[in-house]
């Protein structure tokens, strides 16, 4: 019952849930409904070989006995109507009726399309900050797009094995399957990307980049940061237990989609032959696979190496220059990013350190 649109009106069900988090909401109705609930039943579901058939045949039975009492007046109508039916499905509409219908023509669309209207503002350590101001439905969305090009060649695939470890492992805090659950309380997720874009002005310029990205109520921004610096500084890449776990996981995954992604690795080898930026992600590819496998199977000998090689990359990773902030969201959210962010930013190195010199050999190896 109700009115369709009820379910679209959200926000007001969401602010009890809310609200009821810190209020005992949940706890009581877990007490309620289950801990202190004194109604039980006991359901045990059996197979019966044969029940389909038998209740095929009973529907047929039951056809034919309505039939059977059924007038030859009747029976005629129900023919009658049924072709009548199947007529009317499979006419086409008359232009009357599709004239009913709401149509665009080429006259109602605009010929220039509507870019997002961006804020660009420049600060310190060659921080730049992107902002959009528009409705969200209270919800920001923040992306750190931190700049790895001083990571050195060889520890490149060290920044895709971080993308998958970040977040998931446990920190000075906290083991990592609580860290994950504050992760869905306090933001709608928490995703890691490692990638070279292209320069807009220069094509054979690219910029290697470490994506952070989430989104939160602009009111949970401060525990969302707070999280963020947790992941960041407090990570455990010592828990060798875990390690060895993500990393076996990582080369399973990918060993089961290797099979589904032949367009993908071919386009990357291939883009690979053409550019620098395509040799470099080409490295996140099938190489990163070859890299999985290796430490994978060496784990043991090689653990130390491991932890280190990640605790070194990570401190690369986080810092503020040449650092590009994404931030989407209303005027109250945007508000609340310009009271916190640059308290949150501060605590990142600033020293400006030397690019490394990546070499790649840009031919055809195949």
């Amino acid at each position: 019952g109700g009115h369709p649109v009820d379910a679209l009106r959200y926000e007001e069900p969401l602010k009890v849930l809310k609200d009821g988090a810190t209020q005992g909401f949940f706890e009581n109705l877990i007490k309620k409904c289950l801990l202190n609930n004194s109604h039980q039943a006991l359901v045990i579901a059996l197979p019966q070989p044969g029940l389909s058939e038998q209740k095929e045949k009973q529907s047929v039975e039951a056809l034919q006995a309505w039939k059977a009492q059924q007038s030859e007046e009747t029976l005629l109508q129900v023919i009658a109507e049924s072709k009548e039916l199947e007529k009317r499905q499979g006419a086409p509409d008359s232009p009357e009726q599709l004239a009913t219908i709401p149509l665009l023509d080429r006259k109602d669309l605009k010929v220039e399309p509507d870019f997002p209207v961006w804020q660009e503002k420049k600060l310190e350590n060659q921080v730049t900050e992107l902002t959009q101001e528009l409705f969200t439905s209270r919800i920001l969305y923040l992306s750190l797009y931190f700049d790895t090009h001083i990571v050195e060649q060889k520890d490149v695939p060290y920044l895709q094995l971080v993308t998958a470890l970040l977040g998931r492992m446990n920190t000075s805090r906290r083991p990592y399957s609580d860290l994950s659950n504050e992760i869905n309380l306090r933001s709608g997720g928490l995703s890691f990307s490692h990638w070279a874009v292209g320069d807009k002005a220069e094509g054979s310029i690219y910029h290697p980049r470490f994506t952070v990205k989430t989104k939160m109520l602009g009111e949970d921004l401060a525990g969302a940061l707070e999280l963020l610096e947790e992941i960041r500084l407090e990570t455990r890449f010592d828990d060798s237990k875990r390690l060895k776990e993500l990393i076996a996981e990582a080369r399973a995954r990918w060993e089961s989609s290797l099979s589904e992604m032949g367009q993908q690795l071919a386009t990357g080898r291939l883009a690979s032959y053409l550019s620098e930026q395509g040799a470099y992600n080409d490295l996140s590819q099938l190489p990163f696979y070859r890299f999985l496998k290796e430490l994978d199977d060496q784990f043991d000998e090689r653990k130390t190496e491991i932890q280190e090689s990640l605790k070194r990359v990570c401190e690369m990773i986080f810092r503020q220059p040449n650092l590009l902030i994404n931030r989407v969201g209303g005027k109250d959210e945007i508000q609340a990013a310009n009271q916190l962010l640059p308290q949150f930013l501060e605590k990142f190195p600033k020293e400006i350190l030397p690019k490394a010199n990546y070499k790649f050999d840009v031919k055809p190896l195949n």
